[in-house]
């Protein structure tokens, strides 16, 4: 079941993303940056484990919050057929997800 805010003004997000292309040895890359705004009726995780109702319930918590995040990430091709990658993130934690994963940080390393 999707529930969609209808308050406009209240709820609302901002996604900005930078990317830079270059060439190693003739071998592309490129580096990305993202930075994320949230402004939604987001639950908090410290109001929810504050308040003395077990088990801790974050929908009681909701109310206009804002959410911000970033991410970064690399990739660069090694030889044809062959690319290195790497991925960077990192969320405030404070309150509830509204759009992106309900992760704080993250990171991963991988050949492609």
């Amino acid at each position: 079941m999707t529930l969609q805010d209808q308050h406009y003004l209240k709820a609302w997000g901002m996604v900005a993303e930078l990317e830079r292309r270059f060439a190693v040895n003739d071998h592309p890359g490129a580096v990305r940056l993202l930075a994320y705004f949230n402004r939604a009726h987001m639950g908090s995780y410290q109001a929810a484990l504050d308040s003395p109702t077990r088990p801790a319930d974050i929908e009681a918590t909701r109310a206009y919050r804002s959410k911000y995040g970033f991410g970064l990430n690399a990739e660069q091709e090694l030889a044809k057929n062959l690319g290195l990658f790497s991925r960077l993130g990192w969320s405030d934690g404070a309150n509830e997800a509204w759009t992106f994963a309900d992760v704080d940080r993250t990171a991963t390393l991988g050949l492609t």
